[in-house]
């Protein structure tokens, strides 16, 4: 394990505040991540934050979020790409879990004390797809691809591991990839996003995506689309009983879709919610270099540029211990950065509330309406008004002797 480091070699802080005391302080992390790297970011029981990421050297690295600022350890030589990204994820009790293929083979890591125990991923298959996830129970669950279309998922028990097929898409041409997220519920039941992209020609592309949901010891498809240029999660994180979900298609990002901005057509994201359940998303480009944006939805959705460094290719959100949102990137030649918001998400923008106000407005009249009844304002009745200010009341019947409303009235004859 290599030292801690309160503040890494070439640190750089940036400071963006509005009059409203909003603030991001961006912080480099580490110098030697590799460029546009994909990144994953969680929350640890303890509140701590970890991400995975790459190196220019190829080590699989994690970096962790703690009182005395990020510490860095190297997990070992893997391969990190947009398909074969690392997957991580945090248990209720403690457990850590980081998955990642080296050059022939997949691998869990899990962190035991200060250090990681390494142990071979337990489906070997052709598509280097794995991601991991656990449950409410602290139950280690696992979704990977088998002949590119086919999507399973692994669930460790007491007497090893079992797996059954969630998803299986239906491909009709060249299989150029395959992706998927996977998360379990509040409610301790899984869900599962499935992604399978194809040439039917030199210039004609198909795709399919999918969600499940795991149902008692069934997999039940929740919705399936297919089509040109379909919304690709980029992000699935437990929301309520369910999911909450990011996507992007055609220059738009969608938050269950629900059009948040335009983007650039190939954009990753990150998804996460505040202790109140305000969804948090944080998006950076894929291919060129720009600003994260970080949007936040109350009534409706802010969103805004993170000041420091441009980004590219990986980012992740995440909200630290007092409930602050912390967003982790990578760049495209000063490696990997985390920003942390202080006061950059705002209350719901309700209209202000009127108060009714009770005092008796006058009402300009000529003469008396049939059946009103005037009082001047020591309240004795006044037969036949004048020009002034008097108090009217419709004239009670003989059944009805409630009295009625009282109107201020100017008369002007």
């Amino acid at each position: 394990m290599m030292p801690r480091f309160a503040l890494l070699v070439a640190a750089l802080l940036f400071a963006a505040e509005s009059l409203l005391g909003q603030a991001w302080v961006v912080e480099q992390v580490d110098s030697t991540a590799a460029d546009g790297s994909p990144v994953e970011l969680v929350k640890a029981a303890d509140g701590r934050l970890w991400t995975c990421y790459q190196t220019t050297s190829g080590l699989v690295r994690v970096a962790c979020l703690g009182d005395t600022g990020w510490s860095i350890t190297d997990i070992g030589p893997g391969i990190v790409r947009e398909v074969w990204r690392s997957s991580m994820a945090a248990g209720p009790h403690g457990e850590l879990c980081l998955s990642c293929y080296s050059q022939d083979s997949g691998w869990f890591y899990r962190l035991a004390g200060d250090s990681w125990q390494s142990e071979p991923f337990p489906f070997m298959n052709q598509s280097r797809l794995s991601v991991v996830a656990y449950d409410t129970a602290g139950r280690l669950h696992t979704a990977y691809g088998v002949n590119v279309s086919d999507f399973w998922a692994g669930t460790e028990s007491d007497s090893g591991w079992v797996a059954e097929l969630a998803l299986q898409l239906f491909v009709t041409g060249w299989v150029y990839g395959s992706d998927a997220c996977f998360t379990v519920a509040a409610d301790g039941s899984p869900w599962y996003f499935a992604y399978v992209w194809w040439e039917m020609s030199q210039y004609v592309w198909g795709d399919e995506v999918a969600l499940a949901h795991l149902v008692g010891d069934t997999w039940r498809m929740v919705w399936g689309e297919s089509g040109q240029n379909v919304p690709i999660p980029l992000a699935l994180v437990p929301h309520d009983s369910g999911v909450g979900r990011v996507s992007v298609g055609h220059g738009t990002m969608f938050y269950d879709r629900e059009q948040v901005a335009s983007v650039t057509e190939n954009s990753v994201a990150g998804l996460a919610y505040s202790s109140e359940g305000i969804p948090l998303v944080a998006w950076v480009p894929r291919y060129s270099s720009a600003l994260p944006i970080f949007a936040f939805k109350t009534n409706r959705w802010h969103v805004a540029d993170i000041p420091g460094p441009a980004g590219t290719g990986g980012i992740d959100i995440e909200t630290d211990a007092a409930g602050e949102p912390v967003v982790v990137y990578s760049t495209p030649d000063r490696g990997l950065w985390s920003a942390t918001g202080t006061d950059v998400v705002g209350a719901e923008e309700n209209p202000a509330y009127q108060v009714p106000s009770h005092k008796l407005e006058p009402t300009v009249i000529r003469s008396l309406p049939p059946g009103a009844v005037a009082f001047d304002a020591s309240g004795r009745r006044v037969v036949n008004p004048k020009s002034g200010i008097y108090f009217v009341r419709a004239e009670p019947s003989a059944v009805d002797r409630k009295p009625s409303a009282v109107t201020k009235v100017i008369i002007m004859r």
